[in-house]
């Protein structure tokens, strides 16, 4: 494995983007743990949209040093809302080892998200009919 090479692990929600970063600004301070693991908790940062479609939220350790960033990206299908949801991780001088927790705990993130996302639009939708 090249242990220089960034760590990528992304899905997809049928969501309009507007309304992705408005439920992940509503998640800036939260903790999102690695499958209940404590010790690979994450703390979201703000919102920070870079262009008109697409975001990034910082992901940051205890120590607050910044191990991953959420990207959120508008996907133009020409018919139903599509966003990607991506997690994006650079290890740098990482071994092994650490390189599988940043995976895990990317895919964790995104997970979290997309659950979170789910729930909310759910229950959005619920109230709406």
């Amino acid at each position: 494995m090249d242990s220089t090479r960034p760590i990528l692990v992304l899905d997809y929600v049928e969501t309009p983007f507007d309304e992705v970063c408005e439920l992940l600004a509503d998640w800036e301070g939260h903790r999102v743990t690695a499958s209940g693991d404590r010790r690979a908790a994450t703390r979201v940062g703000r919102v920070d949209r870079i262009a008109d479609h697409v975001a990034r939220i910082a992901m940051f350790d205890d120590g607050n040093e910044r191990i991953a960033e959420l990207r959120v990206v508008a996907v133009s299908t020409g018919h139903d809302p599509l966003t990607e949801v991506l997690v994006f991780a650079h290890p740098v001088d990482a071994t092994p080892a650490e390189r599988e927790i940043a995976l895990v705990r990317a895919r964790s993130i995104v997970e979290t998200a997309l659950t979170r996302l789910t729930r909310a639009f759910h229950v959005a939708a619920g109230r709406a009919s």
